[in-house]
């Protein structure tokens, strides 16, 4: 059924729980993972980087590749068959449905970040605009709630248990 992963990663904590969940799945399917990481500026640090001599989009294509590196051997470790790229880009969901239509993707793993209702009304949703332009199915990682409160906790506020 499914033989041809794409995985949007971002080595976030919800990048991370995606790449868990389509490592589980992939090994008991044995299909190929492909990773898919987007170097997102919006228009204005786009703008701001013509003016600038330093290189933020150098800097931010620089650290993806890490991450995406580190991801691709992660699956690796696990046996599976990895590659991966980076995509550069001002839409997100439209690389990634690009990326699963040129690599005949039958199965695409993101992981879900939740967003307040300004970012989401100001930004969107990757996710939503994915599912109207995916080329196949989804599987949309949430990490635990418990999770998500934990890495919120700072010093300041973390209660001992």
């Amino acid at each position: 059924m499914f033989s041809n992963f794409l995985l949007a990663y971002d080595g976030t904590r919800e990048g991370r729980e995606a790449l868990r969940e389509a490592t589980a799945l992939a090994k008991r399917v044995a299909a190929k993972v492909h990773l898919l990481s987007v170097v997102h500026l919006t228009p204005g640090e786009l703008m701001a980087e013509g003016a600038l001599a330093g290189g933020m989009l150098e800097y931010e294509e620089t650290e993806t590749r890490r991450i995406l590196a580190e991801g691709v051997a992660v699956l690796r470790s696990d046996g599976l068959e990895a590659d991966g790229t980076v995509s550069l880009g001002p839409n997100p969901a439209h690389a990634i449905a690009d990326m699963a239509r040129q690599i005949g993707a039958d199965l695409i793993v993101i992981g879900h970040r939740e967003q307040g209702i300004l970012a989401r009304l100001w930004q969107g949703s990757v996710g939503q605009q994915l599912i109207a332009h995916a080329p196949c199915s989804m599987l949309v990682a949430i990490a635990s709630r418990a999770d998500s409160l934990s890495d919120r906790a700072t010093p300041a506020t973390a209660q001992p248990g």
